[in-house]
Parts: C-alpha cells; sequence; structure tokens
C-alpha cells in the first residue's frame, strides 16, 4: 500500500515538473508572451458564456494592441435576465444586460468591445500625460 502510494506521488511530482519546464519553454519562445488581453470570465449563464466568448473574440482580432486585464460579471435576475459587467481593474467599464440565448448576443458584444477599447485607450492616455505625485517639475 505505501509502495502505491509513493509511486502515485512519485507521478505526480514528475508530471508536475515536467509541465513546469513545458510553460517555461513556451514562454522563452514566445507563445504565452504574446498575450496581450486577459479575460476572466466570471459569467453563469449560457448567454453569459456566449457574451464572454463573442467579446474576447472580437477584442483579440479586432484590437490586439490592447494590452488589458477585463473581467467580465454575470449577476442572474428571474425578472430581468443577466446583468453583464463589464470591469477593468476595479472599474466597472460597461453594464449590459442580456435576455438569456438571442441574435444580438454578438452584436452586443461587438460594441461593448469597441466601447470598451476606446475607455481603456483614453484611461492610459489620461494616466500618460498625467504627471506623477512623485516626481518634481523639472523631471517631467
Amino acid at each position: 500500500m505505501i509502495r502505491k502510494w509513493t509511486l502515485i506521488c512519485g507521478l505526480a511530482l514528475s508530471t508536475t515538473s515536467l509541465a513546469e519546464i513545458d510553460i517555461g519553454s513556451n514562454i522563452d519562445s514566445g507563445i504565452i508572451s504574446d498575450v496581450n488581453i486577459v479575460m476572466i470570465d466570471r459569467t453563469i449563464t449560457i448567454g453569459g458564456r456566449e457574451f464572454a466568448r463573442n467579446f474576447n473574440n472580437f477584442m483579440r482580432m479586432n484590437y490586439p494592441q490592447t494590452e488589458a486585464v477585463i473581467t467580465i460579471k454575470e449577476y442572474v435576475s428571474a425578472k430581468t435576465g443577466s446583468r453583464i459587467l463589464v470591469q477593468y481593474g476595479n472599474d466597472t467599464l460597461q453594464e449590459l444586460n442580456i435576455n438569456g440565448r438571442n441574435s444580438n448576443n454578438r452584436r452586443q458584444a461587438e460594441a461593448v468591445a469597441q466601447v470598451i477599447n476606446q475607455k481603456i485607450t483614453r484611461r492610459k492616455l489620461t494616466e500618460a500625460l498625467t504627471p506623477d505625485v512623485d516626481l518634481a517639475s523639472d523631471e517631467i
């Protein structure tokens, strides 16, 4: 019994170390380093997951230069359907309601992706142009 457990633990450790080596080689080769947009999907329903998938695909295809961590959260209500929040950092940039699986899901995701990209670009531009509190006037 102890030998079987040791063998299983040894296999688990060996696959973990192989996975770490494999991930490390992918980072060095540039496969993982090309990721600019990180999407965190916190949706519950099928309609919410379709929205998140369509939003993700549209952002990656049309705005690959955008560097952001975006969270998509879904709150489900029996009366109004699902409320979707698209967040950048701790700020909610867009809020919308969807009603189950409908055909407007793709168009809504594309429209929201365009608005989100504009808001993120504006926010990064204002952050770059506003002087840092820690810098003196001659350091700007």
